[in-house]
């Protein structure tokens, strides 16, 4: 399996998942997936194979998501990022698992959040854009475990933040009207 079949196939799978044929670019990827674990490991290392496992996983993991094939695609975005984080796999990934409140999600989104603050000096737009990903991940767990005060907090300031505006303010009105049954 050399480089140029892989881009073949990738290539398929993208035109077929572009034609709103999820269900047989997944099969596409997930086979590609399987090929890709079969390559002796030499061959593997020396080919720098590793990111572009990772990335057939993630692309096999957003397909199936895309069938809401959840747990199936949770188990591939996982494995891409084990292998070869990257700020678009993570985000894919904590997305997913929040979406479906799996227990993982909020230690993942605080630890994410810990790593980002961590951060010195100016931070690049992908870290921006993360940062502002796992806080609205945050607060929508919050608001999910009635946790509304917390959420209102974060929610708050991520008014000021044009990538979460419309989140922020649609959130905000939506614990407003829960609050206001209970």
């Amino acid at each position: 399996l050399g480089l140029k079949e892989i881009e073949k196939k990738l290539e398929y799978a993208s035109t077929l998942g572009n034609g709103k044929r999820s269900f047989e670019a997944a099969a596409v990827l997930m086979r590609l997936c399987k090929e890709l674990e079969n390559l002796p490991q030499k061959q593997f290392e020396k080919e720098k194979n590793l990111e572009l496992y990772s990335y057939v996983l993630y692309e096999a993991g957003s397909k199936l998501a895309d069938l809401e094939l959840m747990n199936k695609s949770i188990s591939y975005l996982r494995r891409s990022n084990l292998l070869y984080p990257t700020y678009t796999t993570m985000s894919e990934f904590i997305t997913i698992l929040s979406n479906v409140m799996d227990p993982r999600a909020f230690d993942i989104v605080v630890e994410q959040l810990s790593r980002i603050k961590n951060i010195t000096g100016t931070k690049s737009q992908d870290q921006i854009q993360f940062e502002s990903l796992l806080k609205r991940r945050l607060a929508f767990m919050l608001i999910e475990y009635k946790a509304y005060n917390q959420a209102e907090e974060i929610l708050t300031a991520l008014l000021k933040d044009p990538q979460s505006t419309d989140f922020a303010t649609r959130e905000l009105e939506y614990i407003k009207q829960v609050k206001g049954e209970e």
